[in-house]
């Protein structure tokens, strides 16, 4: 049950959020929009059940705890971001999700060897 779990979070947030928005007065939206379109209630009760259940689940949390503790920080272009996405299609595909990698170029640079050295200090 984690997949419609995790994978229907964001969506039930975007669709409360977005109904939440068009109960907003005038004033009150952040930038004028399209007359927004309303959600069945039923339906709305049910994602907020989602949402729910998603922020029970520890599952999305043991993921970034395994990305931040095991792979590290992640510049763009470094190995740490290649392990990362491998990481998450592997995960993804254990739950069954096809999952195609495509090619992006991302600026990134080489750290140069540090070559400081210590300064000769004498002890007195």
């Amino acid at each position: 049950m984690r997949l419609p779990i995790a994978a229907l979070f964001l969506v039930a947030t975007l669709a409360i959020a977005h109904t939440q928005n068009a109960t907003k007065s005038s004033d009150e939206k952040d930038e004028p929009t399209k007359p927004a379109k309303q959600y069945p209630p039923q339906l709305v009760n049910d994602l907020i059940a989602l949402r729910e259940a998603a922020l029970e689940d520890e599952y999305a949390y043991r993921q970034v705890a395994h990305l931040t503790e095991n792979i590290g920080p992640r510049p763009s272009g470094s190995p740490q971001a290649q392990a990362a996405v491998d990481y998450v299609a592997a995960e993804l595909r254990k739950l069954g999700l096809e999952v195609r990698l495509e090619e992006a170029r991302v600026p990134h640079w080489n750290r140069a060897p540090d070559r400081r050295q210590q300064p000769n200090r004498k002890l007195c």
